[in-house]
């Protein structure tokens, strides 16, 4: 093979890993998606319309989950599917902020999922998973930021579970897709609580068989006043 050859193929072997890369780098948003409400049990009011374009939200450190959950609490969101994936890091300064140029980038990769499931709102987040985590079921993962009311209640677990090799350079990916809940569904709100039943790791603790698990407290309603938060446990309703 003559220098000019050798040139072409090498130039021919940088395109090709270049794109199976990038390939690579986008499959997961559609691989790993997880509808957690079918549409046709979502009013038509809440999906997004023709002509519409879906609001983004970008949030990136150790407050991501807290800050999927605010907002789910401020607008009354619920979570209608969502993706993710834990991906290698090498930095040590903690998550990196989303760029402009990031988050156009994630716009368009995420738009076939968008159109095809229209949410009118999507959180993009991603945080360091440390050490500690190595080993965490990612199919609980869900309780932190919410979807797990869905997720859990309806026997749903992520494609995700089994990719648990976590180091403390280990990046994960969250993207939820939400609606806001319609005002039928608001009306019949009484503590303003998105809750479900107690895991069993979570009934051995405790040592009870019964007992809610709150997922969300929604801005403004009784249980809001009552300084109830993600993650307390209700054992009890007094009359």
């Amino acid at each position: 093979m003559n220098c000019n050859g050798v040139k072409k193929f090498a130039v021919s072997m940088f395109l090709l890993m270049l794109c199976t890369g990038l390939g690579f780098s986008m499959e997961w948003y559609e691989e790993n998606y997880e509808s957690l409400i079918d549409a046709e049990d979502i009013p038509e009011e809440c999906l997004l319309q023709k002509k519409e374009e879906p609001k983004f939200y970008f949030f990136s450190g150790d407050s991501t989950l807290e800050e999927f959950i605010g907002m789910r609490s401020n607008k009354y969101l619920k979570v209608i599917g969502y993706t993710g994936c834990l991906w290698s890091y090498n930095g040590n300064e903690g998550a990196p902020a989303f760029s402009k140029e990031k988050q156009k980038k994630y716009k368009r990769n995420l738009r076939k999922l968008v159109e095809e499931y229209r949410p009118k709102i999507v959180l993009v987040g991603r945080y360091l998973i440390s050490e500690k985590d190595a080993g965490y079921d990612y199919t609980s993962r869900g309780d932190y930021y919410g979807s797990s009311y869905y997720g859990l209640s309806h026997g749903i677990s992520s494609s995700r579970a089994s990719v648990r090799s976590v180091t403390r350079t280990t990046l994960e990916y969250d993207v939820l897709f939400c609606c806001p809940y319609s005002e039928s569904e608001i009306s019949q709100w009484k503590f303003g609580i998105e809750a479900r039943d107690l895991l069993g790791e979570e009934q051995k603790a405790l040592k009870r068989n019964t007992g809610a698990y709150v997922g969300v407290v929604f801005n403004k309603y009784p249980a809001f006043y009552a300084e109830m938060q993600s993650g307390d446990i209700i054992i009890q309703l007094d009359d």
